[in-house]
C-alpha cells in the first residue's frame, strides 16, 4: 500500500481484494457471514454450503416455508406463461428439500427472487457447486427479474393474491443494494480465482455491461477493480442518468477515478463506509484526498465529518495538511488537526504557510455559524 499513507493492521484487514493486492481476511473476517460463507471459498464445501443455506432459509421464515412456497403457488396464475412456468417449477425443487447435480440457473435464481431462499445464502453455494463464472451469470440474471407480492393471508378471497415473478430491470438500484454482500463476495473470490474462471467471468462481464443498467453497471466494475474505464463510465451514467443509491456510489468511489468519486461524493453525500475509504486510501494513497475533502465539505453534520477527517488525516502529505489545516476553527475537528501536526513525518513540529494564523473559530463566525463551512 502506499508509502504516503499510515496504516493500522486493522484497517489493511477491511481493504477489498484486487488480484494485485489480496486481502485474506475479505473473504473471512471481513464478511462475517459464518460457515455457509466460509464454504463458498476455496476448496469449495458444495454440500455443507447447501445445508447450512437450506437450514438457515427455513428457519428465518417467519411463517414457516410451506406457506412461501403457498404463495408462489398462488400467485403463479397471475404471471405470463413463461414466468408461471418458473415460478413453479422453483417452488416444487424448493419443497424437494434436495438440489440436482447440474444447477438450473433460471430456477435458482427464481427461487432467490421469489424469497424462498436468501441471496447471502445461495451465492456462496451457487459458488461452491457451479463456480464464479456461473454464479456472475446468475447474478446478472437476477438483476433481470423481480417479483410482486400480495399477502394471501390478508384476504384468501382477494383475485390479486400471492407472489409471481415479473420481467423488468427497474428494480435494478434496489436489488443491487440488498446483494451488496453477495458483490463483495463476488469481488473477493475473483480476486484469488485462476486465470481461466477471471478470464472467463470478464468475458461474461464485457458482454452484458453496454446493455446493463446504471447500478449493475456500477456493480460489475466493483468486481472488476481494474477496468478502471468500465468504473468511469458507470460514474458517468450515474451522475447524468441517477439511479444510483448510496449502495451503488460506494462501488463506484472504490473503482472510478478520483474526479469522479468526488463529483459523486457531492451528490451523495454521507454514503462512504469504512470499507470503501480505505479501499479508496489502499489504491490512490495520497490521491484520495480531493475526495475525502470533498465528503468533509459536504459531510451531514460533524460527527459524520470527523470520521472522514480520520482518513484524510492518514495521510501524510502537504496537500492533506493544507486540506486538513483548512478545519482548524471548527470545534469538533480541531483535536484531531492539532495531533496530526505534532505527528506529521512531512513536516516535523510545523503547520502549513499560514495555518497558525487561523484562530479556532475564526473562519466559524466569517461564515455566520458555528461550523466551519466551505
Amino acid at each position: 500500500m502506499a508509502g504516503d499513507v499510515v496504516w493500522t493492521e486493522e484497517q489493511r484487514g477491511k481493504v477489498y481484494s484486487t488480484r494485485a493486492r489480496v486481502n485474506p481476511d475479505h473473504l473471512t473476517e471481513g464478511l462475517g457471514r459464518g460457515p455457509c460463507w466460509l464454504a463458498a471459498v476455496p476448496p469449495f464445501d458444495a454440500a455443507g454450503c447447501f445445508a447450512e443455506a437450506r437450514d438457515k432459509s427455513r428457519h428465518a421464515m417467519d411463517q414457516g416455508w410451506e406457506y412461501a412456497v403457498h404463495e408462489v403457488e398462488e400467485g403463479a396464475r397471475h404471471a405470463a406463461p413463461s414466468m408461471a412456468a418458473l415460478g413453479l417449477r422453483a417452488a416444487a425443487l424448493y419443497r424437494s428439500d434436495e438440489r440436482p447435480d447440474v444447477l438450473d440457473l433460471d430456477v435458482e435464481v427464481a427461487m432467490v427472487e421469489q424469497q424462498l431462499q436468501a441471496t447471502w445464502d445461495a451465492v456462496p453455494f451457487w459458488l461452491a457447486a457451479e463456480g464464479v463464472v456461473w454464479t456472475l451469470r446468475a447474478m446478472l440474471r437476477l438483476h433481470e427479474l423481480a417479483h410482486i407480492q400480495h399477502e394471501v393471508h390478508c384476504d384468501p378471497g382477494l383475485e390479486w393474491s400471492g407472489t409471481w415473478l415479473i420481467e423488468t430491470t427497474a428494480h435494478a438500484s434496489f436489488q443491487v443494494a440488498e446483494c451488496e454482500s453477495s458483490w463483495q463476495l463476488l469481488r473477493g473470490v475473483l480476486a484469488v480465482a485462476d486465470e481461466a474462471d477471471h478470464h472467463a467471468a470478464r468475458a461474461v462481464a464485457a458482454a452484458a455491461f453496454d446493455a446493463a443498467s446504471v447500478p449493475v453497471k456500477a456493480a460489475l466494475s466493483f468486481v472488476f477493480p481494474d477496468e478502471r474505464e468500465w468504473a468511469d463510465r458507470a460514474a458517468e451514467d450515474c451522475l447524468a442518468q441517477g439511479g444510483g443509491g448510496d449502495k451503488v456510489v460506494r462501488m463506484l468511489v472504490t473503482t472510478a477515478d478520483v474526479d469522479w468519486g468526488e463529483r459523486l461524493v457531492e451528490r451523495q453525500p454521507g454514503c462512504l463506509d469504512e470499507a470503501t475509504l480505505l479501499t479508496l486510501l489502499a489504491r490512490e494513497g495520497a490521491g484520495a484526498a480531493p475526495v475525502l475533502d470533498s465528503a468533509m465539505r459536504h459531510a451531514r453534520g460533524n460527527n459524520e465529518r470527523l470520521v472522514f477527517a480520520r482518513h484524510l488525516a492518514m495521510i501524510r502529505t502537504r496537500d492533506a495538511a493544507e486540506r486538513l489545516a483548512a478545519w482548524r476553527g471548527n470545534r469538533r475537528l480541531a483535536p484531531l488537526i492539532e495531533d496530526y501536526f505534532r505527528q506529521a513525518p512531512h513536516r516535523p513540529g510545523r503547520l502549513p504557510a499560514g495555518a497558525r494564523r487561523r484562530r479556532p473559530g475564526a473562519v466559524a463566525r466569517a461564515a455566520g455559524g458555528r461550523g466551519l463551512r466551505r
